[in-house]
C-alpha cells in the first residue's frame, strides 16, 4: 500500500497518474479524488469513481474545474444530476444538463429552474413531442415556447396544441404547421375563430388561399386570406365568383397589384436618371458656399424621396456616387440621412 501512496504522491505528474490508473479499490478512489495533494491526481481518482454521492460531494466541493469535470465521467443517476443543475457555479449546472437524458426531469428544470441557463439548456435536450407540448402549455418564457415551437413537428400534437386555452399557444401552434392543406382546413373548420383567422394568413398558396376566400362567411377570415395574395390570375378567378363580396374585393386587390407592379417598372427604368439627378443635386447643395438657407432640410428630402422610390439601395447606391465625388463631405451626408427609413448614419 505504501508503494502505490508514493506512487500517487510522486513529483512526476506521469507517475502519479499512472500509479491511480492501477487502483481498483473504490474507497481508496474517493479518498483521493477528495482529498488527493495534486489536482491531477484527484482527476484521474474522480474518473474512476463510480458512487453517485461522492462524485456530487466532489463536483460540489473541489476548487478545480478540470476535477469537477472529471467526475461527471461516471455520474448517471439522474436525481443527482437535477440537484447539480441548481448549483452555483454555471459550469457545473451546464454539465449536469448535459448528461441527463431522463425527459420528465428535462421538463420539470425547462419550466421550474431558478436558472435560466438551466432552463434553456434542459429545452434543447427535451426531445419527446408530448414533453415538448407540455413545456410548450406551462412555460411562463415566451421566447422558451416559441424555440420549442421551432424544433416541434409531430402533427397531432401541433394539433392538440391548436386548441389550446392559451390563445398564443394556438397561434404558435397554427404558425408551426409545416403542411398547407392543414393550416387551410384549420382556416376553415377550427372552433377557435383566432385560429381560423390566423390560419388563414400563414397559407401560402394562392390556390389554397382562394378556397378559404369562396368557403368562409367570416370578413376577418377572408381578409385574412386576401392580404398577401398577389397571383394576377387566381384573383383574375375571384373576380367571377358567384359571391359578390368576393368579386368587388378580388377586382380591387387586383387592380391594385397592377397599379403597384406598374408602378415599380416605371421607377426600374426611370432609376438611372433618378439616382443621376439626385447625385447632381447633392453635389451642388454641398458645393454650394455659402449653401442655401433650407440646406439640411433639401438634403433630407433627397433621401426621403430615394426612400420612397427604392428603399435602401437607392439611398446607398446615390451615397457611394456622391461619395466618389465628394469624399470629405461623405461622412457628413451619412449623418444628415440619418433616420430616413433604415438608413443609420
Amino acid at each position: 500500500m505504501s508503494l502505490f501512496k508514493r506512487g500517487w504522491e510522486s513529483k512526476d505528474r506521469g507517475k502519479r497518474e499512472a500509479a491511480v490508473a492501477k487502483l481498483t479499490d473504490q474507497r481508496l478512489l474517493v479518498e483521493l479524488a477528495l482529498n488527493g495533494q495534486f489536482w491531477d491526481v484527484r482527476a484521474a481518482a474522480a474518473r474512476k469513481v463510480v458512487d453517485p454521492a461522492a462524485l456530487a460531494h466532489i463536483i460540489q466541493n473541489d476548487p478545480d474545474s478540470d476535477v469537477r469535470a472529471a467526475a461527471f465521467t461516471n455520474l448517471g443517476d439522474a436525481n443527482v444530476l437535477a440537484g447539480l443543475a441548481a448549483n452555483a457555479r454555471a459550469e457545473v449546472r451546464k454539465a449536469a444538463v448535459d448528461k441527463l437524458t431522463d425527459q420528465r426531469i428535462l421538463v420539470d428544470l425547462a419550466l421550474r429552474s431558478e436558472f435560466l441557463d438551466v432552463r434553456w439548456d434542459a429545452v434543447y435536450k427535451v426531445k419527446e413531442p408530448t414533453a415538448m407540448a407540455h413545456i410548450i402549455e406551462n412555460t411562463s418564457v415566451p421566447a422558451i415556447r416559441d424555440a420549442v415551437f421551432d424544433r416541434l413537428s409531430d402533427l397531432d400534437v401541433l394539433l392538440g396544441l391548436a386548441t389550446s386555452a392559451n390563445a398564443e399557444v394556438r397561434h404558435g401552434a397554427v404558425r408551426s404547421l409545416k403542411d398547407q392543406e392543414v393550416r387551410a382546413d384549420l382556416a376553415l373548420t377550427s372552433e377557435f375563430p383566432d385560429v381560423r383567422e390566423v390560419a388563414a394568413g400563414v397559407v401560402y398558396e394562392p390556390a389554397l388561399r382562394a378556397r378559404i376566400i369562396e368557403n368562409t362567411s367570416e370578413p376577418a377570415v377572408r381578409d385574412a386570406a386576401f392580404d398577401g395574395l398577389r397571383d394576377l390570375d387566381v384573383l383574375a378567378n375571384l373576380a367571377t365568383s358567384a359571391d359578390a363580396e368576393v368579386r368587388d374585393e378580388a377586382v380591387r386587390r387586383r387592380a391594385a397589384l397592377v397599379e403597384e407592379r406598374e408602378a415599380k417598372r416605371v421607377a426600374a427604368e426611370e432609376r438611372p436618371s433618378v439616382v443621376a439627378q439626385a447625385v447632381s443635386d447633392l453635389l451642388r447643395l454641398f458645393g454650394d458656399d455659402p449653401g442655401p438657407e433650407d440646406f439640411r432640410e433639401q438634403v433630407r428630402a433627397i433621401g426621403e424621396m430615394l426612400d420612397e422610390r427604392y428603399s435602401m439601395s437607392g439611398m446607398r447606391e446615390v451615397g457611394m456616387a456622391f461619395a466618389a465625388k465628394m469624399p470629405q463631405d461623405a461622412r457628413w451626408l451619412e449623418t444628415m440621412w440619418d433616420g430616413i427609413g433604415y438608413w443609420m448614419g
